[in-house]
């Protein structure tokens, strides 16, 4: 019975029955004749000959639409869902004039379409209210000049409050994205992305007056040898049980190599520089350090 309602709730009612001796013997074949007061005639697929006249019949009856108790009462009541789902179906497929996957379908689409919408606006009035305290970046030429910003780059001073907020001139090399540029740095900051964003920069502002640019001092010259002169140290180390100090050179503000490592005895020149600098860093490695 299961089968035979799969069947109707699938194909529907035939609209004739041709039902042969065999078939005019079972009782289901005769309670849907007396219900849905069909005419039966013998016939089947060995006789087609006997089913030329049957459209014309006038005891013939054409079903359009049982209703859907009677199905349910030929099957005793097996599987009511399937019904329910069936008429639910078939009024909405009356309706809308499609199937019900096809308007779900174009529901989705249509919640995505205001859902994408939706979010678009609210990314327009985040970037209208986010640009009015925004300024226009620099747009920076292959060739320039800035200044790098000290934020995210770990200095050899010893606290970042002594650290300065711009380092030196970098020269850029070019254009890595909108708002990013590759910065061309020396080689002992080879453990440092050379691509920064443009909030990190600085352009240097050239003056107009010819000959303005303040040039490096000339080297000292100290028992006839050239020398150049220290401006402060920044950090000391031990280094194979010898003594380095991290020095900044006068005059080279500008030059990316202003500052590099030399052992203390290139500093004998300099003994009150490096007396101030062990006074503020007292536990730093200094002349009374035991080497190890």
């Amino acid at each position: 019975m299961v089968d035979v309602s799969i069947w109707l709730c699938n194909l529907g009612v035939p609209m004739l029955l041709l039902l042969s001796k065999i078939l005019q013997a079972c009782h289901f074949t005769r309670c849907l004749v007396k219900l849905g007061q069909h005419v039966p005639r013998e016939g089947g697929g060995i006789h087609q000959q006997e089913s030329s006249g049957i459209s014309s019949s006038k005891h013939t009856r054409w079903i359009s639409r049982v209703k859907i108790e009677i199905y349910l009462d030929l099957v005793d009541q097996i599987q009511k869902e399937v019904w329910q789902d069936k008429e639910y179906k078939e009024i909405l497929k009356q309706l809308t004039r499609d199937s019900p996957a096809g308007n779900l379908s174009k529901k989705i689409q249509s919640v995505q379409k205001v859902v994408k919408e939706e979010l678009e606006s609210a990314i327009r009035r985040c970037k209208k209210y986010a640009h009015r305290s925004r300024t226009i970046p620099p747009d920076f030429q292959p060739g320039d000049k800035v200044l790098l910003s000290s934020k995210n780059i770990k200095t050899t001073r010893p606290t970042k409050k002594h650290s300065k907020r711009w380092l030196c001139l970098f020269e850029v090399l070019k254009k890595a994205g909108s708002h990013a540029y590759h910065l061309k740095l020396p080689l002992q900051w080879n453990s440092v992305h050379p691509v920064f964003h443009v909030s990190l920069l600085e352009p240097v502002n050239k003056s107009s007056i010819p000959n303005q640019n303040q040039l490096p001092p000339p080297p000292i010259l100290v028992e006839e040898k050239e020398e150049w002169e220290v401006d402060q140290v920044l950090d000391s180390n031990l280094k194979r049980g010898k003594l380095w100090y991290l020095v900044e050179w006068k005059g080279f503000s500008e030059d990316p190599e202003r500052t590099n490592w030399k052992p203390a005895s290139n500093l004998t020149n300099s003994p009150e520089l490096v007396k101030d600098f062990h006074s503020l860093y007292p536990e730093k490695p200094g002349p009374n350090t035991s080497r190890v």
